[in-house]
This record gives structure tokens, sequence and C-alpha cells, in this order.
């Protein structure tokens, strides 16, 4: 399924993005996976203002779906996914 940026639809659904510069995987709450035709530089840059971070190169999550750390710079989110956190990202856990 392809679908372009909505925020609301991302904001409400969305659990985690995967992605490079050319396109991304959103993963919903549902665990249902859609391809997005942008950036994850791009997504970035809009979806910060609602609730995601980018957590690592290729991740962005929906911080409303955080529930804690593990080892190793790790996090998980409620989905069950867990996610490995970048160094210079790991601040925004402690």
């Amino acid at each position: 399924m392809n679908f372009e940026y909505d925020p609301d639809i991302l904001d409400q659904q969305v659990v985690y993005i995967v992605g490079n510069s050319r396109g991304c995987f959103a993963f919903n709450k549902n665990n249902k996976v859609s391809q997005l035709q942008q950036s994850l530089d791009l997504l970035d840059a809009k979806l910060s203002e609602v609730g995601f971070l980018r957590v690592n190169f290729h991740t962005l999550i929906n911080t409303r779906y955080y529930i804690g750390k593990q080892l190793k710079k790790r996090i998980i989110l409620r989905d069950g996914s867990v996610h490995k956190v970048s160094r210079q990202r790991w601040k925004d856990f402690k």
C-alpha cells in the first residue's frame, strides 16, 4: 500500500518508519506496512513537530509508542519492536 504524507494518519497510526533518501516503509500499530514515496530526511523534518524522533540513520519512531530502554543503546516500542539508538540520540532517552 502506498500513501503520501498525511500527518494525521502518521501521527495516530504509525509506530515507526524505516527508510533512506529514496523512500520509506511505515509500520503501523496493526502490524501493517505501507510504502512512503518520500525520503526519511523529509519525513524527519515534517514529523518532528508531531512527536517523531530520529533514533538512528535509518529509523524514525513515534514517541507515543515508546516504552523504555534496554541494554546496549536499544529502545523498545509498544508493538514489541526493538531499535538501536545512535550515540548522539541516546542522550534523549536518559
